[in-house]
């Protein structure tokens, strides 16, 4: 389940990027290889490094007036691809600020890194929120293009269209996106509701 999730992750953001080298916008798509580069890139090391970065940046603040000073400096020897890989995997599935956290958290807590469970989730917050700007900055264009994307996909089914397009491969997509009808069945112990797709 867990490549699976990876391949599919990836792939998005590799079709996505794809979009994006067709508009200069390389960064995005030299993180998942779809530009040369001397040595093949791993998007999760590059999150990592930009996570690091910020927190090395945020630990040389005063903790007085910037109360994450003292997260960064005692997660700096934390940070590492595989603190930040499952949050950046679930990102295109639209993982929330608390699934992140969480995940982040139980990282942390494989590690025994931090004892106190309050510190723990202030830490985790932190690090959350850090790992989820590095991934904004870095696929800033894609999200924007996924968005973009995904309006254009809501248009197309409210005139009761199917969504179709044709892969750079020249394999044709047909997706439907059809609103749910309800249809009630009423029996002698109990209601039930069957949902099936309509013509809308």
């Amino acid at each position: 389940m867990v490549h699976a999730m990876a391949y599919n992750t990836m792939q998005q953001l590799e079709e996505t990027s794809n979009l994006l080298k067709f508009f200069c916008l390389k960064l995005g798509a030299t993180a998942v290889n779809l530009v040369g580069g001397d040595q093949p890139a791993d998007v999760y090391s590059e999150i990592a490094a930009r996570v690091l970065e910020i927190m090395k940046y945020d630990a040389l603040k005063d903790p007085k007036s910037h109360p994450h000073a003292l997260h960064a400096r005692r997660l700096i020897s934390q940070v590492d691809r595989k603190l930040v890989k499952q949050t950046v995997m679930t990102s295109v599935y639209g993982v929330t600020y608390i699934g992140a956290r969480d995940q982040i958290k139980r990282r942390l807590k494989e590690r025994c890194a931090i004892e106190d469970d309050n510190d723990l989730f202030a830490a985790s917050c932190y690090a959350a929120k850090t790992t989820r700007n590095a991934l904004e900055e870095m696929f800033e264009d894609a999200r924007r293009i996924m968005n973009w994307l995904g309006d254009c996909a809501k248009v197309i089914a409210s005139t009761n269209q199917a969504v179709r397009w044709v892969t750079p491969l020249g394999l044709p997509v047909v997706q439907p996106y059809r609103e749910l009808g309800r249809h009630l069945i009423k029996t002698s112990l109990q209601v039930l509701t069957l949902q099936r797709e309509t013509d809308k």
